[in-house]
């Protein structure tokens, strides 16, 4: 990734063997640096108040889409985008040693996971789905039971952290099942490899104020990759929008679309301008 990670500490929502713990790893090449969180929220506040350097976050889905209570986030706080990578999730169902498929009477797992699941749930209209705070918080918990009818939905690398076996594998719905993550610090760094820029904007109540933001990539031939909305907390009925388009923020066209956007917006903020992670899938 180009950066220099040693003796700095990462924040994650989770666990070991959760999906975010492995995306940690994956991106910053050890597990000795991390910081486990319960929330989002406290991945945020770790790095805002600097107790961690880095955090990392899901944003998206290719099942579900994007994960709001994220977007909320970075609008309220003043960190920026460094990173993001793509993760192939693959969800499983994990029971105890011994347990088999015909014990189950309930499931545990986080909200996003279950809804991954869903095809897969719906074949076992008796069991109890129970949302728990995490998918590997979900193994270590049943675990922790010792109930041959509890089961949990969760990755292969949690099934192994918490002595748990798999019951059924790959039990998502999509087969092509990716989250998105986002590495976030405090400070924005830019070189030449910075090829995707991430803004937050929100617009003046105005006629034509969302096409005169969008006409400006068109006509500076910036390619936007997304544009998302979401309501703004403490402003009823008033919203958001987050848009990620190439470049870099060197580049002059970059320059004069970012200056004539802003002059439509009631609110702007760059949040990020970095190197666009590889998204690759094998079928």
């Amino acid at each position: 990734m180009g950066e220099d990670f040693a003796m700095q500490t990462i924040a994650y929502q989770g666990i070991p063997g959760s999906f975010s713990h492995q995306a940690a790893c994956m991106y910053f090449g050890s597990s000795e640096q991390l910081i486990s969180k319960d929330s989002f929220d406290k991945v945020f506040e770790s790095v805002d108040n600097g107790e961690a350097e880095w955090g990392i976050l899901p944003v998206e889905n290719s099942s579900i889409g994007v994960i709001s209570k994220v977007f909320d986030l970075l609008y309220r706080y003043e960190l920026n985008i460094r990173g993001e990578l793509y993760l192939d999730i693959k969800h499983n169902l994990l029971g105890l040693p011994g347990s088999k498929i015909e014990y189950i009477e309930e499931v545990y797992s986080h909200p996003q996971a279950i809804e991954q699941c869903s095809q897969f749930l719906s074949q076992y209209p008796n069991w109890r789905v129970i949302p728990f705070f995490d998918t590997a918080k979900s193994a270590e918990w049943i675990k922790a039971q010792g109930m041959f009818s509890n089961g949990a939905i969760a990755s292969t690398e949690a099934a192994e952290l918490y002595g748990l076996n798999v019951l059924v594998h790959d039990i998502h719905d999509n087969p092509l099942n990716y989250t998105r993550f986002i590495v976030i610090a405090k400070e924005r760094e830019i070189d030449s490899a910075c090829n995707k820029v991430s803004l937050i904007i929100s617009l003046h109540h105005r006629p034509g104020s969302l096409y005169r933001i969008v006409e400006q990539f068109a006509e500076n031939g910036l390619n936007m990759l997304k544009i998302q909305s979401r309501p703004i907390v403490t402003k009823p009925f008033e919203y958001m929008f987050y848009i990620d388009f190439e470049g870099n923020l060197s580049d002059k066209k970059v320059g004069e679309a970012l200056e004539a956007i802003q002059k439509h917006c009631s609110s702007f903020k760059i949040i990020g301008n970095y190197k666009a992670g590889v998204f690759n899938h094998i079928l």
